[in-house]
């Protein structure tokens, strides 16, 4: 039996998942190897997203191209190392692109508009405009006061100028991205929750957004329940270094259904790996309020051995009998509670 690997996900998709969706196996291959499909338990193609950084990037890339000659398609290099054709609207120095559809069934930024301006500079530089919000909260990704544009996004940016640049024969450029709305859209989003104000977040660990709905949280139960060991974590940074830390388990991202998939692996062999955020709202989710702070990354930074901390992580491990473990962004890992 031939075995296909979901290059974003990272597992081997069961044989009776093929066998249930009902497509031809290249066919079937076409759609997962693009990274733009996931397929799931009951046998359903669902449909990817792209994230905010992804359509920037294709944006700032279109608008450096234009310098020469309009173009109404570019080629994306993601975080993960998936490359993605995006639709562009473009002339002299200007690009737009738009968010595309998904099955994300709760992406509020679909169908957003991002805008690049681009000149010519030496070196690649990258200035925010209008619509892109900024941190006012301590303990994200992007720093105090910055634009919240996460490192993966900016490197996915950054590396569609200068692909651009080469292409054309410039040194460098200079590139303006907006936000068409971006200060509206964001009130739709947890932005201002989180501490970023004014407009959108920049982001995209893989450069794909996964189309969370009930069928997808489905899948995850299901390989929940047919794995021996597994590894349980809230995102791509958890999957990422669950899979190098832990080989010999079935690694799933819960994203913030963690309770309800570890249900399904609940008496095996489970570990819960991740950034601190959703593990410690889940352990405790009035820890916030409980020891004053804004964000869970700004208390987890503060003193990660805090009692507070500690009271909750093992109280969690005494609750799942898992062991908990908590990473930084670097896959160092800061706590272990075995």
């Amino acid at each position: 039996m031939c075995s296909l690997i979901d290059p974003v996900a990272g597992f081997a998709i069961p044989q009776k998942w093929l066998t249930r969706s009902g497509l031809s196996l290249p066919e079937l291959k076409r759609r997962i190897d693009s990274g733009l499909y996931t397929l799931t338990a009951s046998g359903t193609l669902l449909k990817r997203g792209l994230t905010t950084g992804t359509i920037s990037a294709a944006a700032a890339k279109a608008s450096v191209l234009s310098i020469a000659e309009p173009t109404t398609q570019v080629d994306i290099l993601t975080p993960i190392g998936i490359r993605v054709k995006v639709h562009t609207t473009s002339a002299d120095g200007w690009a737009s692109a738009q968010k595309p559809r998904s099955d994300h069934s709760k992406d509020v930024t679909e169908g957003l508009i991002f805008e690049a301006e681009a000149s010519k500079a030496v070196g690649i530089q990258l200035s925010p405009g209008e619509g892109i919000g900024i941190v006012k909260k301590r303990g994200l990704r992007a720093p105090y006061g910055t634009p919240a544009i996460s490192p993966e996004a900016r490197w996915s940016i950054e590396n569609a100028i200068g692909e651009a640049t080469r292409s054309i024969g410039l040194k460098g450029a200079l590139v303006k991205l907006s936000a068409i709305n971006g200060a509206a859209i964001s009130k739709k989003t947890l932005n201002e929750k989180v501490g970023v104000f004014g407009g959108v977040s920049v982001l995209g660990t893989t450069g794909f957004v996964e189309p969370w709905n009930e069928c997808l949280v489905g899948s995850a139960e299901n390989l929940a329940e047919t794995a021996d060991r597994v590894a349980l974590t809230t995102g791509r940074t958890g999957f990422k270094y669950a899979k190098m830390y832990f080989p010999d388990h079935t690694t799933l991202i819960a994203g913030s259904n963690l309770e309800r998939v570890f249900q399904k692996a609940e008496g095996k062999e489970t570990i819960i790996i991740g950034l601190p955020a959703l593990i410690l709202k889940w352990a405790k989710p009035d820890i916030l309020n409980e020891m004053k702070a804004d964000t869970v990354q700004e208390l987890f930074d503060r003193d990660p051995y805090a009692e507070g901390i500690t009271v909750a992580l093992t109280a969690l491990k005494t609750r799942t009998k898992a062991r908990i473990i908590i990473i930084d962004r670097a896959g160092k890992i800061i706590r272990d509670i075995g």
